[in-house]
């Protein structure tokens, strides 16, 4: 959210925005697990970690995307262009799965809690606010 201010955190419904991080970082593993599987002919780790890819992804997906955006935002003030690219970088980490939430938020509304979920959100982390 471009307009968050730290006088909004008392709004954050904290448990609807931890269930669509969850889901976003859940279908993000589930396709960078389908890329991985036709880009390399071995599995690196076996059936395991194709199975546990999705659930790993959406525990760590978050954090990683904003770390590597924080990289991003120090360095593009030395270097506007690598700036960008990390920014690239940290959101498509996520935002690859939004079109299976957007589905799944169609489909079953009451489940994540999200009324104007879009079919990309390019910001890692979305906040859910209480309505006013």
């Amino acid at each position: 959210m471009a307009g968050m201010a730290f006088s909004d955190l008392g709004r954050v419904h904290w448990l609807s925005t931890l269930k669509v991080a969850l889901a976003r970082g859940f279908f993000a593993g589930l396709i960078w697990t389908v890329i991985i599987l036709f880009g390399q002919s071995p599995p690196p780790g076996g059936a395991l970690s194709i199975v546990s890819m999705p659930f790993l992804w959406a525990l760590i997906a978050i954090p990683m995307a904003l770390f590597v955006q924080g990289i991003g935002w120090v360095g593009g003030m030395f270097i506007p262009l690598f700036g960008l690219f990390c920014t690239v970088i940290g959101s498509s980490m996520v935002c690859v799965g939004d079109p299976f939430v957007y589905i799944l938020n169609r489909f079953f509304p009451a489940l994540l809690n999200v009324t104007d979920f879009k079919i990309m959100n390019f910001a890692p982390v979305m906040f859910i606010l209480h309505p006013e």
